[in-house]
Order: C-alpha cells, then structure tokens, then sequence
C-alpha cells in the first residue's frame, strides 16, 4: 500500500468532518448489537483512524482497542484520548499483519476500509488475523462500498471541494478502472501554516468486491454465521444499487 494519511491530511481529516461516518456507526452500533443478541467487553477496532469510533466504544464502557498504519493518524488518536481522559490501546500495524490471539469479543472495521485491500489475498490475510483475534463466539462486524458506489457514486462528481475553509481546503479528483474494479481517489490538501500554505496530495484506491468474494472469504478464515444487509440501520438484505455492504460474522464457539 502507498503512505496514506499523512501528518497534513490526518489534521485535515479529524477537523473537517471526515469522522461524521464513525461517530454515527458507534450512535447506531447498541442498538445493532441487541439485535445480534451481542454483548461484548472487549473491543477491537481496525483500522481506527483518528479514533472517533474507538473513543465513543470506551465511553459507552468497551474495553477497546485501536489499531492502524498511519502513525500521524494514531497520533490524533492518542491526543484525543488523553484530552478524553480515556484508556485505549492504540497500536501501529498494518491490518494484514494483525497479531493478536482469542483476545478480543468484537472486531469492527469501517468507513469501507477493508475496500483498501486491493487484492484478494491481502483480503484473506486479514480475514485470518482478524479471526485469530477474537475468542471464541466472538463477531466481526464490518462494512464495505459495493460496486456501485465505487463505478457510480464516485465518479457522479469526479471533481469536487471536499473542504472549503480559511484554513484548510481538500479537492477530491476521482477515476473509474472496470476492468480491474478499481476506483482511484486523488486527494490534494491545502493546510495554512501561519503565512503559507502546506500541500500535500495522496491516492486512495479502493477494489470493488462482490458479495459471493466477500462471503467466500470469510467462510475461507473459519468464519459462520455470516449475515449482510444494504442497511444497517434497518438491517434489510443487500439490494442493487445499494452503496454499502454490511456484515456480522462469527467464530465458532468452542
């Protein structure tokens, strides 16, 4: 993977409104959790950004855990905490090298992170340490942009300002490969630094997977019990059209 989410955009990230997506999963998650008749302590979230999901998972009283690549991310992350007063171990290790074993009741990932994998095996990858994470019965909730939203949404408005402000803005440039569903994101972000300006320009891209892929690897890692929905406020099945996959599943029990 190319460095992502450097000093400048994760400032840019963490002040503009780029976690609104993570502050709403964790308002929506108890409600999701009784649903999946779950009742977790220990918490890992992957990759956890800026930390908003996890700082919400230990205020509402999770034992929680964040782990990510991006050391200016995890920096944010650790500020936050401290200014919170939380206790929250934040770790930096890429998601397909995760280390953990039967340690954690819950894993999420979200905000389409996993779409980051580009290639199948870097999928499985972290499917199978993801599994070894948790302990047994524990979940694995997670979603991801579909095709649609990647070939579509995404290049509906190929160009536009993601943040106008007197001190930062971020223009979003995208393009669409079908034959490799691979969708292309360039970020460029302008951050003001007293009397100049710093720039900094990143690429995102995101693989579109399809449902059976999706499913068949998690079966491959010794996951059961998979369910998806194409909303998970109300928890209705996937659809066409429908801009995001969400899934549980579970390792089996003992």
């Amino acid at each position: 993977m190319p460095t992502l989410y450097g000093s400048d955009f994760a400032e840019v990230y963490s002040k503009y409104g780029y976690n609104q997506f993570s502050a709403r999963v964790a308002e929506l998650l108890p409600r999701v959790l009784r649903a999946l008749h779950l009742t977790p302590d220990r918490v890992l979230d992957v990759p956890c950004g800026e930390g908003t999901f996890a700082l919400e998972m230990a205020r509402k009283g999770y034992l929680t855990t964040g782990v990510d690549r991006s050391s200016a991310m995890l920096g944010v992350a650790r500020r936050k905490a401290r200014e919170a007063h939380s206790k929250i171990r934040f770790v930096e290790r890429d998601m397909r090298a995760l280390r953990f074993h039967d340690e954690f009741d819950l894993v999420t990932s979200w905000y389409d992170s996993l779409n980051y994998l580009l290639r199948l095996e870097d999928l499985n990858k972290t499917f199978a340490g993801v599994f070894r994470s948790l302990r047994p019965g524990g979940s694995f909730l997670f979603d991801m942009n579909t095709l649609e939203t990647l070939s579509k949404g995404w290049q509906r408005h190929p160009s536009f300002l993601e943040v106008d402000t007197r001190d930062a803005f971020a223009l979003h440039r995208s393009t669409w490969d079908a034959r490799r569903n691979l969708a292309t994101l360039k970020v460029t972000c302008f951050v003001r630094r007293g009397q100049h300006w710093a720039r900094t320009d990143e690429l995102h891209r995101e693989r579109a997977y399809s449902l059976p892929q999706i499913r068949a690897a998690l079966r491959k890692a010794g996951f059961t019990d998979v369910a998806s929905w194409g909303s998970i406020r109300r928890m209705t099945p996937p659809r066409r059209g429908d801009r995001k996959y969400w899934f549980a599943a579970r390792r089996p029990s003992r």
